[in-house]
């Protein structure tokens, strides 16, 4: 589903707005749980395209596919508020990449 990203995303602004509110231990618990959620959209995602890939192909044409892109940067925003820096900038660059797909 083209808007899974969006729960990636969704839960990444709270997490970065309970950080900046000092809500350290809920936004980390949050960060987690974004974190698990875009690995298993990132195992989905593949298996996905081999069992449907015209549907695929349709989707990604839809503007909420524009999710998974949003939620991946978010992510990687999120990895560089808490100084890291590698993974941040890393997951910028998937972000990136998802959205030159």
């Amino acid at each position: 589903m083209p808007t899974s990203g969006a729960v990636v995303m969704g839960t990444g602004i709270v997490s970065i707005a309970l950080s900046l509110d000092r809500y350290k231990t809920s936004s980390r618990l949050l960060l987690a749980v974004m974190a698990v959620v875009w690995v298993m959209l990132g195992f989905l995602l593949p298996a996905r395209a081999l069992r449907d890939p015209a549907r695929l192909r349709v989707d990604r044409r839809m503007s909420a596919a524009f999710t998974a892109v949003a939620g991946t940067a978010v992510l990687g925003a999120r990895h560089t508020m808490l100084g890291w820096t590698c993974t941040g900038e890393a997951l910028i660059v998937v972000a990136l990449g998802l959205y030159l797909a």
